[in-house]
């Protein structure tokens, strides 16, 4: 989807929003972006400058994730976004996106994809044939087709209740298990802006291993960056619960 300025809904262009919101919310929102891209640029440079002085350098691994972000509403309703209506509000067709992506999986089995959103993928594999509906559930037998996160939505870890955190993963993955027999046990958390100690405990409790989010303030991430310390082992109230809770941690 749109990566573009969270607060659009009520402020059309991001110098309104700075005005709205203050100069720390959108250096927050932008920083770590920037952050992201001033490292790796700086990265490529240093390996080059390695090789060019004939320096032994190891190869660096990337790794290419193909995965969604559709959000259930923001910009347009949950229907507009799945229908593509409204290109001119926000470009985005759920419906394509998967259309497109399973037929692809489908004729070449060197390919892989990553699907986290379950309202949308319920709506679209509901409309299916039957027969469509078993190729799916072949790709999914197959690990071509995998879940990540799998809530009804990539809920929000800052305003809403922990009954509402556990209603939502709870639904999404009743259809998986339903429909594929299948039990998710990654996190992916690529969206929300900020980060709350219940988030993790409730993924650990719920049997996840990993948890990987994408947001955070970008002095954090450049410290990170700095101490390489973008992965940790998160163990949520721990002056209270010890090490009985804990989960790995990814910061992408």
């Amino acid at each position: 989807m749109l990566r573009s300025f969270a607060v659009a809904l009520v402020c059309a262009t991001a110098a309104q929003a700075k005005d709205y919101y203050g100069k720390h919310f959108i250096d927050y929102m932008h920083g770590s972006e920037r952050a992201d891209n001033e490292y790796v640029h700086k990265l490529v440079a240093d390996r080059y400058a390695a090789i060019a002085a004939g320096e032994n350098v190891d190869p660096l691994t990337i790794h290419l994730v193909p995965h969604t972000h559709d959000d259930i509403g923001w910009l347009k309703t949950i229907d507009g976004y799945y229908s593509g209506v409204d290109q001119d509000i926000a470009i985005a067709n759920v419906s394509k996106i998967l259309d497109t992506v399973i037929a692809e999986l489908i004729v070449d089995e060197t390919k892989v994809f990553t699907y986290v959103e379950m309202k949308f993928f319920s709506m679209w594999f509901y409309r299916q044939t039957e027969s469509m509906q078993d190729k799916v559930r072949g790709l999914v037998r197959d690990h071509r087709l995998e879940f990540i996160n799998a809530g009804w939505a990539m809920h929000d870890e800052a305003c809403t209740h922990f009954d509402d955190m556990m209603n939502n993963m709870m639904i999404g993955h009743e259809f998986l298990l339903k429909e594929f027999d299948y039990k998710p046990t990654i996190g992916w958390h690529i969206d929300p802006f900020g980060h709350s100690n219940a988030n993790p405990r409730l993924f650990a409790e719920m049997g996840f291993d990993t948890f990987m989010f994408g947001r955070l303030d970008y002095e954090d991430r450049d410290q990170r960056l700095a101490d390489k310390t973008m992965q940790f082992v998160w163990k949520p109230f721990s002056e209270s619960l010890g090490d009985s809770v804990e989960i790995f941690t990814h910061i992408l």
